[in-house]
Parts: structure tokens; C-alpha cells; sequence
């Protein structure tokens, strides 16, 4: 595992260290970017008495959701790369590095604006992105 300080520039972007969340009320864990816990083995078992929660929301989990294609941290599900407080969750965890971290993000904001280009009205008057937009993400999906 690995330290990252509270805040982090990347992808010309500050991000902070989650102030909310599981990591913040259970002191015992690493603060991370996302407030999720690193490790699933850390997942707590809370009885509110109707109901009992253990979703396993932790960034070991999210990270077999993951996968590398050419260089590029993205989804295995639809070939999108994270949100960037999960990329740097990863490099906490250890299974990326920061600058995979930041090559991933780079991307992501490339994509992003790239998809801009495809805004379109449908027949209702709403804006949406037309198909052209997914097809950059959905060919990484089924690498």
C-alpha cells in the first residue's frame, strides 16, 4: 500500500482526501480520496436492527471491476476510465502507480471533451450524446 498526501494535483486538477464517508467515521482506517475503506477484509458488518449493511464497497473490490488496456486504467464494463479519486485510491492500494494514475486521468479528460462534440437533440428536445461518443470506450470494453 501506499501514502499519498491529503492533496494531490492531477491532470492539472486538486483533489482532497474524502472528509465523508466510511474512512471518516471509522478512524482506524487509511483517509482516502473516495471515503471508501482500501481493503475488502475491512468491510464492517453494522446491525441497525431492521436491517443489517455490509456492502462491500471497497477499493480492493473496485479494482477487480478494473483492468489495463494499452496503458489506460478503465471499467471492465463499459471500457470507461474511473473517476480520478479512484485512480488514486488504486495507487494507495497499490495496484497502479501514480503516473498510470495520471496517464488514465489525462485520458479521461480527453474523452470527455472529445464526447462534447457529439451532443445532439433527441426527438423529445433533450440534449443527449449521440453513439459516437461511446465507441472510443465501448471497443476498450471488449478488449
Amino acid at each position: 500500500m501506499n501514502t499519498l498526501p491529503n492533496e494531490i494535483y492531477i491532470a492539472s486538477n486538486l483533489y482532497k482526501k474524502q472528509e465523508l464517508g466510511m474512512t471518516d467515521h471509522r478512524k482506524q482506517f487509511p483517509l482516502t480520496f473516495t471515503g471508501d475503506v482500501l481493503l475488502a477484509k475491512d468491510i464492517q458488518v453494522v446491525d441497525y436492527g431492521t436491517h443489517v449493511y455490509s456492502y462491500d464497497d471497497s477499493i480492493e473490490t473496485k479494482w477487480n471491476d478494473a483492468k489495463f488496456v494499452d496503458g489506460i486504467v478503465v471499467w471492465r464494463s463499459n471500457g470507461q476510465v474511473p473517476p480520478v479519486k479512484i485512480l488514486l485510491d488504486f495507487v494507495m492500494l497499490g495496484v497502479i502507480t501514480l503516473g498510470q494514475a495520471h496517464i488514465s486521468a489525462e485520458q479521461k479528460d480527453i474523452e470527455q471533451s472529445a464526447a462534447l462534440e457529439h451532443l445532439m437533440l433527441n426527438d423529445r428536445g433533450e440534449v443527449c450524446l449521440g453513439a459516437e461518443a461511446f465507441e472510443v470506450t465501448q471497443a476498450r470494453a471488449d478488449k
